[in-house]
């Protein structure tokens, strides 16, 4: 998800700063329109409940260079969120290397209303639509 060789291992997911297991029902999500990512083509802005599960959710560079391609941050867009805001202490919520979207919150778990809404539901049809 860095500017880096192929194989090589650019983020570390890291121990929360709360140094404990974060299990929230509804955190603000908000998109970012990375503009390689099918995912998130068309959702700059849009905001989201989502939940999250993880002890070791907060990305770290492991060579030091800046974290590039933010697709999703918490709290705000311009993502200078910390924790309690950001499950983890880190105000990134997903990246994207321009195909493949990883994120720490769930959209899976929120795509249908019993599940307490389906604001994750967009991010699928996106990746289902970039395919058709």
């Amino acid at each position: 998800m860095l500017n880096h060789e192929l194989g090589k291992p650019t983020i570390l997911m890291d121990l929360n700063e709360s140094v404990k297991f974060e299990h929230w029902q509804n955190t603000k999500v908000v998109i970012h329109h990375n503009s390689d990512c099918p995912w998130t083509k068309g959702l700059d802005g849009v905001e989201m409940l989502l939940p999250v599960a993880h002890g070791e959710g907060r990305p770290l560079s492991l060579n030091g260079q800046a974290i590039y391609n933010i697709a999703a941050t918490y709290g705000t867009y311009e993502g200078k969120t910390k924790y309690p805001v950001s499950p983890n202490g880190s105000h990134i919520a997903g990246v994207s290397n321009g195909l493949i979207l990883g994120m720490m919150p769930h959209p899976e778990r929120r795509v249908e209303k019993r599940q307490g809404g389906a604001d994750g539901l967009i991010i699928f049809k996106n990746g289902i639509k970039a395919v058709k």
